[in-house]
């Protein structure tokens, strides 16, 4: 019986080790942060979820800037390339999942990531989902984290936690009464944990 470093390394993690996360938007900002999260080795992305499959009518920080970005992480130069604006959605978040970690497989496919449109669906059926990602318009994250923290979900999200009072409280007491994690993304680059 050996150490699991001895064969994988120092730095190796065990797939049971990490942390399986379900990805909940994938819209540009969900795009940018999915990007983020796939390489972090205690990490394991699960499952996407976004209502909308794909479309090319999202809005980016500057031209090509979602497909350049796409591209270079996925060393893939000409990604995108038949796209007439900026792609995002479900199938887009799919495709750069099985992709990523497709390059650690011999066959070059992985095929261990669903895809859903709606979140609650995605927590019912991925009981394995140790926490979730909350890169959603901002009017849902009180709703998701919720709903997540009292399935015992752990929960990360982009500011705002909600855009009402009684939903931010609404959440920071479902927080303390859960017991989970979580992790508040104030700034980028500036995270704030609870």
């Amino acid at each position: 019986v050996l150490p699991r470093q001895v064969l994988g390394g120092a730095s190796f993690v065990a797939p049971n080790d990490k942390i399986n996360i379900g990805f909940i938007g994938a819209g540009t900002q969900g795009i940018r942060q999915l990007i983020e999260a796939l390489p972090m080795a205690d990490v394991h992305i699960g499952a996407i979820c976004d209502p909308n499959e794909e479309s090319s009518n999202y809005v980016d920080w500057y031209r090509n800037e979602i497909r350049d970005k796409i591209r270079a992480f996925l060393d893939q130069p000409t990604w995108g390339g038949d796209a007439s604006g900026c792609r995002c959605g479900r199938k887009i978040g799919l495709e750069i999942v099985k992709a990523y970690y497709g390059k650690t497989k011999p066959s070059g496919e992985y095929a261990g990531c669903p895809g859903y449109s709606d979140f609650r669906e995605m927590l019912t059926k991925e009981d394995g989902l140790d926490a979730v990602y909350i890169m959603t318009p901002e009017h849902l994250h009180a709703t998701i984290a919720i709903t997540a923290m009292n399935m015992g979900k752990h929960v990360i999200t982009h500011k705002p936690i909600a855009n009402v009072f009684q939903e931010l409280d609404v959440t920071v007491q479902t927080a303390a009464k859960s017991g989970v994690a979580t992790h508040l993304f104030c700034a980028a680059g500036s995270p704030s944990t609870s």
